[in-house]
């Protein structure tokens, strides 16, 4: 069992064992640990949906006094979009460190670039447009592009 409770729109899970181990029960751990005048529940840890974070749950209270937790579907999508963008960033910055890593635009422009690496070149500059190109707004199914590295 843990004790949840919110305050100031920010989701809070207070985990009471090392308390208890004091001799302390539950509901006197969540009168010390709770801010006064803070509604709190004691609810079963398997209840909660810790495959997301707390930042996107919700606490519903029912007609019985006992809790739902579900997710904010508007916050899960831009959850879901901030991860996706942290990505595609990672693989735009892989990709220029692997071109620079070659020196292929010094070598271009002074004309040593051999046949074989400017396709090389041009293949990753196609996948740094076509990440540039995705539709990130369609979080999590993003068909990302092979990349040629």
């Amino acid at each position: 069992m843990v004790i949840i409770f919110e305050s100031n729109n920010n989701i809070s899970i207070v985990t009471p064992t090392p308390f208890e181990q004091s001799g302390l029960t539950i509901e006197e751990v969540a009168v010390k640990a709770v801010p006064n005048d803070i509604k709190y529940w004691i609810v079963d840890e398997v209840l909660l949906p810790t495959q997301r974070p707390q930042s996107l749950w919700v606490i519903n209270e029912l007609e019985d006094g006992s809790i739902e937790i579900t997710i904010d579907a508007v916050k899960e999508h831009q959850y879901e979009v901030d991860l996706v963008t942290v990505k595609k960033d990672q693989l735009y910055d892989d990709a220029l460190s692997f071109i620079n890593s070659k020196q292929w635009p010094s070598k271009l422009a002074l004309g040593r670039l051999s046949e074989k690496d400017k396709s090389s070149y041009n293949a990753v500059l196609d996948y740094m447009d076509a990440l540039d190109q995705l539709d990130l707004t369609t979080a999590p199914d993003i068909e990302w592009p092979v990349s040629p590295l």
